[in-house]
């Protein structure tokens, strides 16, 4: 009786050990990541931390974790080792300084402006937009990129009426039609709902970022809807959809990738693989700033 009791005791102080909260941290900011993606190596089964960078392990402790976020360097933790606390590492590089006067500027829009197709994105994909100027806005100061969205189902999916989701937003620098670093300090973490605008827009004037010759990849990672206590809690028939379009334009050449977000590998967005009718683009638009 004493060893039956005493292998119940070893037992629940296991299940303790291993059902503890755990929590990730930006090593630069040493404040929380929210919304990194898990998985267990073994059985391939991932879920989120919520928007505080919590998260639960109720996997066998002989497992392996692969945490993975936009921005930052993928890390690979066996459970029996993991701490309270888990660092990651952002792979953004260092901007060069801009010094601003008190000058005019001349602000231009350019972009996909015929919408017509929504694309949902499910919740093991990631979609990156690679974008090149003509020799025209080379250089100019990217302040502002909007995305357009669709806040309603799939054709023929049912869920409620109201929805509290996320997305990541994140820009890369190109090397060889491959995203490279992150030009943002942290991936943006973006909140829509059923009474969000049909466009999001998101405010780069901070980052003085240039438009490169070589082009810029625009990523995106559809998170999923949230609860009230930041708990992801959805991974069936995401919304939002993005909005994407069937005519490229003069502004710049753009090619449409996509991966899982657990590998390194883009993949072009091709008409065979996702069965499409012809190629797709996603349907942005940018402001730029010209400074005198």
């Amino acid at each position: 009786m004493k060893k039956r009791n005493t292998t119940f005791i070893i037992f629940l102080i296991w299940q303790i050990s291993f059902s503890q909260k755990h929590i990730i941290i930006d090593t630069t900011t040493k404040e929380p990541v929210p919304f990194v993606a898990i998985k267990y190596t073994k059985t391939n089964e991932g879920f989120y931390t919520n928007e505080k960078g919590v998260f639960s392990i109720n996997g066998k402790k002989e497992d392996t974790l692969q945490i993975s976020c936009l921005g930052y360097k993928t890390i690979f933790k066996a459970i029996n080792s993991i701490k309270d606390t888990i660092h990651l590492f952002p792979e953004m590089i260092k901007l060069d300084e801009v010094v601003i006067s008190k000058t005019k500027r001349k602000i231009e829009v350019i972009g996909l402006k015929r919408k017509k197709i929504n694309f949902y994105i499910n919740q093991n994909l990631q979609i990156g937009l690679l974008i090149k100027p003509s020799k025209d806005f080379i250089g100019k100061h990217i302040t502002k990129i909007s995305i357009p969205i669709n806040k309603k189902l799939a054709y023929g999916t049912k869920g409620a009426k109201n929805f509290n989701s996320i997305f990541k937003f994140n820009l890369f620098s190109n090397e060889l039609d491959t995203p490279k670093f992150p030009l943002l300090e942290k991936p943006i973490n973006i909140n829509v709902d059923q009474n969000s605008e049909d466009f999001v827009n998101i405010d780069l004037s901070e980052y003085f970022i240039e438009f490169p010759k070589e082009g810029i990849f625009i990523c995106l990672e559809l998170v999923g809807e949230i609860n009230e206590t930041g708990e992801v809690i959805n991974s069936k028939n995401p919304r939002p959809s993005f909005v994407f379009s069937n005519k490229p334009i003069k502004e710049f050449s753009s090619e449409s990738f996509y991966r899982t977000k657990f590998t390194n590998k883009w993949e072009l967005l091709s008409i065979e693989k996702f069965h499409l009718k012809e190629n797709i683009y996603l349907a942005i638009n940018i402001t730029l700033s010209t400074y005198d």
